[in-house]
C-alpha cells in the first residue's frame, strides 16, 4: 500500500463513480487507497475488482496508490468513471428504486450527522478545559457502539486513539470489518482481538505496532480473516512463521513502511525451525504445511527485506507482490512457479543487479508481464541480453495491447520496460 500523503487530507470526503448510466457516492476517509476504494464499489456495484478499470480525468488510477495522489477533489468531492471488461459483472445494474434512495440519504444524512458530532466534541473539547481528552473519547466510541453491533463495521478511524477500546472487542463476533487505521498511535494488540472470529477485514495501518507488542498468537487465530493492513507501523526484524500457515483465508497482506527483515519461511526440515515445535512433536515436515494459501496480494516496500522467500512459489492465488525499497539483491527462481503472479515491483533495491534476475525466472513466470526494476543496479540494456527475456517480454507486450484492444486509456507507465534506460558513466 501507497504511504501517507505528506499534507492531511480533509477527513471526509466523496468519490462519485459513474458506471454507465448509474453514480454511485463512496465517502473516503483519511489516506484511502485506490485498492480500497476498489473493495468499495466491488460491493456497491457487484463488479468484481479484478474486472474493474478506473478513469480519472483520462487516467488511469494505480491500486497501490492513495485516491488523493491521483484525483483532484473540488469541494470535497471528485469524480471517477469505472470501465467493467467482460465477466465481472459489468453491465450496470438497473437505477435506484425510490425504496434505495430514501435508504441511501437516510444513510448519508446519518454520515453527516456523526460528523457533525464528531466535530463538535473535538471543538468543545478544546475550549472547555473540564472535558478530558479521554473523556471526549470515550463518548465518541460509547455513541458508535450501537452502530458498530448493527453492521458489524467497527470504525475507529482517525480518532487518535493510543490503544483499542474494550468496547470494540466486546463487539465479539459479530465485528467484520475493523478498522483502527488513520491517526491513531495504537501501541497493543492484545489477545483480546481473538473474539473477533468473524473478522474479515482488519485495518491497523498508521499505528505505533512493534514486533513485541502484537499477540501473534490471537492474531493468526482470527481464521476468517480474508484483509490484514499493518503497513505503516513500527514493526522490526522477523515475522513470525504463525502469519504464514495459520491463516487460510488471507488474501491480502500490507506491510509497508515497517523495518521489517525477513518475512515468514518455514524451514524445509523441523529438526532446523525452532519455531514450529507442534512439527516436531507430530514429526510433520514443515514443507507439507500449505504456505500463504490464498493470498493474493503481498506488499511490503520500504522495509529491509534480503531475501523474497522462495516458498511464495508455492502460493497457487499469488498475483501481486510488491517489494519495492528494501534490501533485495536476487528474485529467487521458485518464484516463477507461482501460476498466477503477473506484476512484481522490485524499484529501490539497490543492490539488484542484472546477476540476481534469473532467465530461467524471466521464461518460466507465465503469468508475469509487469516486472518493475527502476532504481536497482539494473541497466535496460544489460536486461535484454538476459536469455529468458524474450518470453517475458512476449508477455508484457501482449498485455499492453490487450489494453489497447479493450480500448482504455493507458497511462504514461503502459509501455515502460521496467528498467532504467540511461547508460551509466563509464570512466
Amino acid at each position: 500500500m501507497a504511504s501517507a500523503p505528506d499534507a492531511a487530507p480533509s477527513p471526509h470526503r466523496v468519490v462519485e463513480v459513474k458506471h454507465g448510466k448509474r453514480k454511485v457516492d463512496i465517502v473516503v476517509e483519511g489516506a484511502a487507497t485506490v485498492a480500497w476504494l476498489m473493495d468499495q464499489i466491488e460491493t456497491e456495484t457487484g463488479v468484481m475488482r479484478k474486472h474493474q478499470k478506473l478513469l480519472c480525468k483520462g487516467k488511469q488510477l494505480v491500486a497501490t496508490e492513495t485516491v488523493d495522489a491521483q484525483c483532484a477533489f473540488k469541494n470535497g468531492k471528485t469524480t471517477v468513471m469505472l470501465l467493467a471488461s467482460a465477466g465481472g459483472g459489468g453491465a450496470p445494474p438497473p437505477p435506484p428504486t425510490a425504496g434505495q434512495q430514501a435508504l441511501a440519504a437516510s444513510r448519508k444524512a446519518k454520515l453527516e450527522a456523526m460528523t457533525t458530532a464528531k466535530m463538535t466534541a473535538r471543538r468543545d473539547a478544546s475550549i472547555d478545559d473540564a472535558s478530558p481528552k479521554t473523556r471526549s473519547l470515550e463518548a465518541t466510541v460509547s455513541s458508535r457502539v450501537s452502530n458498530w453491533r448493527s453492521t458489524g463495521i467497527v470504525g475507529m478511524r482517525d480518532l487518535g486513539l493510543e490503544a483499542i477500546p474494550i468496547k470494540a472487542f466486546a463487539i465479539g463476533p459479530k465485528a467484520r470489518v475493523v478498522d483502527a487505521g488513520g491517526a491513531n498511535r495504537v501501541a497493543k494488540l492484545p489477545k483480546q482481538i481473538a473474539e473477533w472470529t468473524n473478522c474479515t477485514k482488519l485495518v491497523l495501518s498508521g499505528n505505533a505496532l512493534t514486533l513485541e507488542t502484537v499477540d501473534w498468537e490471537a492474531l493468526t487465530s482470527l481464521k476468517n480473516l480474508h484483509h490484514l493492513l499493518l503497513d505503516d507501523n513500527k514493526i522490526t526484524g522477523a515475522l513470525p512463521n504463525s502469519l504464514a500457515i495459520n491463516m487460510p483465508r488471507l488474501t491480502t497482506l500490507a506491510l509497508d513502511g515497517n523495518s521489517i527483515v525477513s518475512l515468514p519461511s518455514p524451514s524445509e526440515d523441523p529438526d532446523e525451525d525452532p519455531d514450529d515445535e507442534n512439527a516436531k512433536k507430530n514429526g510433520r515436515n514443515v514443507s507439507s504445511i500449505t504456505y500463504f494459501p490464498s493470498l493474493e496480494s503481498l506488499s511490503f516496500a520500504r522495509n529491509r527485506v534480503t531475501r523474497i522467500p522462495p516458498r511464495l512459489g508455492t502460493c497457487k492465488r499469488l498475483e501481486r507482490l510488491d517489494a519495492s525499497r528494501n534490501e533485495i539483491t536476487a528474485i529467487p527462481v521458485a518464484l516463477s512457479t507461482a501460476p498466477r503472479l503477473t506484476t512484481l515491483n522490485l524499484d529501490g533495491n539497490k543492490r539488484l543487479n542484472v546477476d540476481g534476475v534469473p532467465s530461467s525466472f524471466l521464461r518460466d513466470a507465465i503469468a508475469l508481464d509487469r516486472l518493475t526494476l527502476h532504481g536497482c543496479a539494473v541497466e535496460m540494456e544489460t536486461l535484454r541480453l538476459v536469455d529468458g527475456w524474450a518470453a517475458y517480454e512476449t508477455r508484457r507486450v501482449k498485455r499492453a495491447e490487450k489494453a489497447l484492444d479493450a480500448k482504455v486509456m493507458l497511462g504514461t507507465n503502459a509501455f515502460d520496460e521496467g528498467a532504467d534506460v540511461e547508460r551509466r558513466m563509464r570512466h
